[in-house]
């Protein structure tokens, strides 16, 4: 048995993962807690270098433990520190391969060698490329792996910002980032500029907690323009990551695989057979629309929730080249405009569902402070969302695929699912909406447990969706 390890810059990544994850939010916590207060300098930085010894002894341990094998009939692996994990995958389970790098590695001939098993969960081994050729070549050999070259395909200023906005976990993370960067610069350039009372000492969160209620309205609003100030220079920054983060997009489509590869500082590559992509998904978030433009993802079946949710088709496109992309590397999917709507009697649920608990919520911080009252303003938003819900609500379903529309968090999304992979479909009907004739329409598909519901739809269709898998089989049945 040839046991292997990881290659050596893997302790650096995983120093790298864990300062990342638990180091920095801790040391934000602390100091937020304490502040700068010169009685907890020395103990911040006893302990601040106590968890970086023990970092760097864990990264080399977990490298050290982490042993796997390749052979023709299974993987077998072995990892952890404190708690041990044996693993045999066998070859056969394997539902796809591809790779991913970063820059540091890129310039070490080194790549993340990723297996994808049936059922979703992956598994991940850092080699030299040279590494993976050979097991590609002997343990996979009928995988395709190599991608073909394509022109590339970067992105421009304004689909960066948009990318940027749209994003939570980046915005925020730029946000962060900004407000700490300005934090540190603004005492040594209020300093150098003359500007007085910039030596005043910052107070911890307990301190500041004390004092927040005797903060004059004149003071919060005055803090508005800072606010916006760092949230567009949050944008640039996050703008800036989005731009390399999908530097040199390419997709390309060899017979039945389609090829994705994107990434400057990590890059990442995906192989997907197209016969298991069950769904595609044309997603509108609010900020794009007035630009024309959308987000193209698929679906593929067993892939994991996480590499599902960061894998865009296309990151941003614009709406009318959607049915051509669609028709170039996934004609099995059609883009038919959804005519079955909410209906129009049901737009008072709708809004009511939206406006409820924004309202029992503000009236309970209305209790508890009279300056809350300045969030009714927020509620007409409520009420155009609910607006949206069900505006957007909708539902086409045909002998090929189920299509349906909706609006949540800010964004339409119409997604359309192969027929074959449809689970079960179902109607409910309350004794409110039978009065209307209008009914709730479900279905969950294969791959994910996932399922789906519109409401308020017209009850003339659900007889032929209930019975959804096999009514269009019946009806196209030829005569005997």
């Amino acid at each position: 048995m040839n046991t292997k390890r990881d290659h050596l810059i893997e302790i650096l990544h995983i120093n790298y993962r864990t300062i990342k994850n638990n180091l920095l939010p801790l040391l934000t916590l602390v100091l937020g807690l304490l502040g700068t207060n010169q009685l907890y300098e020395n103990m911040l930085k006893i302990g601040f270098f106590l968890l970086c010894t023990l970092i760097v002894v864990f990264s080399i341990c977990s490298w050290y433990c982490k042993k796997f094998d390749f052979n023709a009939e299974k993987i077998t692996l072995s990892e952890g520190v404190f708690r041990r994990k044996y693993q045999e995958i066998a070859i056969n389970r394997v539902k796809s391969i591809h790779t991913s790098d970063s820059l540091p590695k890129r310039l070490l001939g080194v790549s993340n060698f990723n297996v994808e098993l049936i059922g979703g969960e992956e598994v991940s081994f850092v080699l030299s490329n040279k590494g993976i050729v050979e097991i590609k070549n002997t343990v996979f050999g009928e995988y395709d792996l190599e991608i073909t070259d394509t022109a590339s395909n970067n992105l421009t200023v304004l689909p960066c910002l948009l990318l940027a906005v749209t994003n939570p976990r980046i915005f925020w993370s730029a946000f962060v980032l900004t407000f700490t960067v300005v934090s540190f610069l603004y005492t040594p350039i209020a300093r150098w500029v003359g500007i007085e009372g910039a030596e005043v000492e910052q107070k911890n969160v307990i301190e500041s907690g004390r004092s927040v209620v005797e903060i004059p309205i004149e003071a919060w609003l005055a803090m508005i323009p800072i606010v916006c100030g760092l949230s567009i220079l949050s944008t640039f920054v996050a703008a800036i990551y989005v731009f390399f983060m999908y530097k040199n997009y390419q997709i390309t489509k060899i017979e039945k695989q389609i090829y994705i590869s994107y990434g400057f500082f990590e890059k990442k590559d995906y192989q997907i057979p197209i016969q298991e992509i069950r769904s595609i998904r044309i997603i509108e978030p609010l900020s794009f629309r007035p630009f024309g433009y959308v987000q193209l993802k698929i679906d593929p079946i067993g892939m994991s929730t996480k590499t599902s949710r960061d894998l865009y088709f296309r990151p941003i496109l614009k709406q009318k080249e959607v049915a051509d992309v669609i028709k170039q590397y996934l004609p099995m999917f059609d883009v038919i405009e959804i005519n079955r709507k909410a209906k129009k009697a049901l737009l008072p649920d709708y809004l009511l569902k939206a406006i409820w608990s924004p309202t029992i919520i503000l009236l309970a911080f209305i209790y508890l402070h009279p300056i809350f009252l300045f969030g009714s303003v927020l509620l007409p938003f409520f009420l155009y969302v609910g607006y949206l819900r069900w505006k957007y609500a909708g539902l086409l379903f045909d002998d090929k695929f189920i299509s349906h529309s909706e609006y949540k968090w800010l964004q339409s999304t119409k997604m359309i699912t192969l027929k074959k992979y449809i689970q079960h479909t179902g109607i409910s009907q309350s004794p409110l909406t039978k009065v209307r004739k209008a009914s709730s329409y479900y279905y969950s598909v294969y791959s994910g447990n996932e399922s789906y519901q519109l409401y308020g739809l017209s009850d003339e269709y659900q007889d032929q969706f209930i019975t959804y898998p096999t009514f269009f089989a019946k009806k196209h049945q030829p005569p005997k």
